[in-house]
């Protein structure tokens, strides 16, 4: 855990939409629920002439006590892209462009420029739940993730690692370093 630095992380949170495009870059989370990787950065592009939009994200997942290894892992996902259904003044809305029949779920994405609200909904699509041989559970309610500035919620996981890394000091050497911050607090 010592040997462990924070990383440089993007944390910006941006939006702009034209007559022809629109991007948002932020951090994504989801509404009532734990997301699995907290420290994540989005991209997601829109294009009203070809109507489509690609989503883009990359994680990191950072190392804990229960951790094997004591790395940062980064994950970098496929891209995603959605079909445009409406694209007005103010918002754009779309729909997962691999959506078939069979699905189990389907997501689509509703992005309020004006309020700057961006969400993706996740919703049974009543096809074959089972994946590689393991039946999903069908979701109670719509799954709702918003990318939003996450730059708390970056500082905040990098904070638990900082955290990890005091607390595996010996007591005496956290006393000097306690004594330490305090005498520069003072200054």
């Amino acid at each position: 855990m010592q040997s462990l630095r924070q990383v440089f992380f993007p944390d910006q949170f941006y939006s702009f939409k034209t007559d022809e495009s629109a991007s948002i870059l932020g951090t994504m989370t989801l509404i009532d629920e734990k997301i699995a990787w907290p420290i994540n950065h989005v991209k997601l592009h829109c294009y009203k002439i070809q109507k489509y939009c690609e989503l883009d994200q990359i994680n990191i997942d950072a190392p804990n006590d229960k951790s094997w290894s004591q790395h940062y892992q980064v994950v970098e996902q496929d891209t995603v892209i959605y079909d445009v259904t409406r694209w007005d003044q103010d918002s754009i809305d779309a729909e997962f462009a691999g959506k078939n029949d069979d699905s189990c779920r389907t997501t689509s994405l509703n992005l309020n420029f004006k309020t700057k609200e961006f969400f993706l909904i996740t919703r049974n699509a009543g096809g074959n739940c089972e994946i590689l041989g393991v039946k999903l559970d069908k979701l109670p309610k719509p799954r709702i993730a918003q990318i939003v500035d996450g730059s708390n919620i970056i500082r905040q996981e990098f904070s638990k690692v900082e955290k990890a890394a005091y607390d595996s000091l010996s007591s005496d050497l956290r006393k000097k370093i306690d004594k330490l911050i305090e005498k520069d607090r003072q200054k």
